[in-house]
């Protein structure tokens, strides 16, 4: 098994091409956005997963989405909420 970290752009919406395995964590790596997702080793299953950034106080559609994990930036002034929508 292997531990890979992807970095989250802060955006309404956003796709990231990744190996197959589930979210471990998310959070801010030196003030960076991050999500951690367990991989077995030698595995090349590459997809795309699609993924939402929801601000705190702001307005959403949760129709198949997965809540995935809460970050924060700027000493706590953003509060991010990621979620994963679901393939269809």
């Amino acid at each position: 098994m292997r531990i890979l970290k992807y970095y989250i752009p802060i955006r309404d919406e956003f796709k990231i091409e990744m190996l197959a395995g589930p979210v471990l964590h998310v959070d801010t790596q030196r003030g960076v956005p991050c999500i951690w997702v367990k991989t077995r080793d030698g595995d090349d299953n590459f997809i795309i997963r699609t993924f939402q950034v929801i601000g705190t106080g702001q307005f959403f559609n949760d129709e198949n989405l997965s809540y995935i994990g809460t970050f924060q930036q700027e000493d706590g002034y953003l509060i991010w909420h990621l979620f994963e929508k679901d393939a269809k």
